[in-house]
């Protein structure tokens, strides 16, 4: 009997164990921009506390590896890698769960992307990453962001929604685009592109996240969350619960009142993706027709020009070949080969 009520204990505690969530780690900011400053690089720290751990710093220098800064633990002195400065100075917020990392007097050497980091369940668990950029924060810009929704004809024929997240006019060109489906951060379906640079020194991004239509349409709410070194931006759209009968034949206004386009609760766009799209693909379609009739057209009339020109020589070499003749009495006839 007591080996049983031992077993399961151990099976409670064990099964316990299991269903707790690992720790994360995040860095609100994708990048820090200073020019000889003190920089604070901050780590915040969800799902246990920060005395429980061994906490530590990584740099990444650009196109390089990752090399050991410095890890700490509550009431205890730094523990630096070899060659690291003490400059770089650790800190705890024990309360807030965060811990921080301080550069003091940068330098232009400085410059990488640094990842805090913790150890759990014999692996290291890191951060998304802060970017160090020595230069003047003069240049910092906000950007715009717009988060477009899914097309009707996309939730009907394909069955799943694509969204949409465009971010223009920031600089540094360092930034972050998640998105949460329901509150829980969707990191499978969604893809994030690169920077691109634009005339006027700033820079453009776009991310795209694509569910399930049957989550749209029981009225999901998808939220675009942009992290910059300006601030955080955040946009979302609800759907509303909609059945196939009502959707089907249903145009652009009918698809709003339906809430297949949904609202933005936040932020300071409200475009759309589906208008503009039936516009250019009907374009395209037009111009293709358009391209195809005129490549039709001319490929009837090569045929047309070949074959007459073959007539004509076949023409020409039976001319060529008759017999001679002669005029005899008023008539040309012809003279019989000998």
């Amino acid at each position: 009997m007591e080996g049983a009520r031992c077993t399961l204990v151990l099976l409670v505690l064990f099964t316990g164990m299991e269903a707790r969530e690992s720790p994360t780690l995040m860095q609100p900011l994708p990048s820090i921009t200073t020019g000889g400053r003190h920089p604070k690089i901050t780590c915040s720290l969800s799902g246990s506390s920060v005395t429980d751990h061994v906490l530590s710093w990584y740099k990444q220098p650009d196109h390089q590896g990752l090399s050991f800064l410095v890890s700490h633990r509550e009431r205890a002195k730094p523990s630096y890698g070899e060659g690291v400065s003490e400059r770089f100075l650790p800190g705890i917020e024990k309360e807030s769960r965060i811990f921080t990392l301080t550069i003091g007097n940068t330098e232009r050497s400085d410059e990488g992307t640094y990842y805090c980091a913790i150890w759990y369940s014999n692996q290291y668990i890191f951060g998304d990453g802060t970017r160090v950029i020595y230069k003047d924060t003069s240049d910092l810009k906000k950007p715009t962001v717009r988060l477009l929704g899914p097309a009707p004809r996309e939730v009907r024929g394909q069955d799943q929604a694509t969204f949409v997240c465009a971010v223009d006019g920031f600089y540094p060109d360092v930034i972050r685009i998640k998105w949460l489906v329901d509150g829980i951060q969707d990191s499978d379906t969604s893809q994030e592109f690169p920077s691109l640079a634009k005339k006027d020194g700033t820079y453009k991004a776009v991310g795209r996240l694509t569910v399930e239509a049957k989550a749209w349409e029981r009225g999901a709410e998808v939220v675009c969350l942009v992290e910059h070194e300006s601030g955080t931006q955040t946009l979302s759209r609800k759907g509303e619960v909609v059945t196939r009968r009502a959707e089907r034949g249903c145009t652009r206004g009918a698809a709003e009142q339906l809430g297949l386009f949904g609202n933005e609760t936040s932020g300071n766009s409200t475009a759309s993706v589906d208008l503009y799209g039936v516009l250019g693909e009907a374009f395209y379609v037009y111009l293709s027709a358009l391209f195809l009739s005129s490549v039709y057209g001319l490929t009837v009339a090569f045929c047309f020009l070949k074959r007459r020109l073959e007539d004509l020589k076949k023409s020409s070499a039976s001319t060529s070949h008759r017999r001679p003749s002669q005029r005899v009495d008023g008539r040309w006839v012809v003279q019989r080969r000998k």
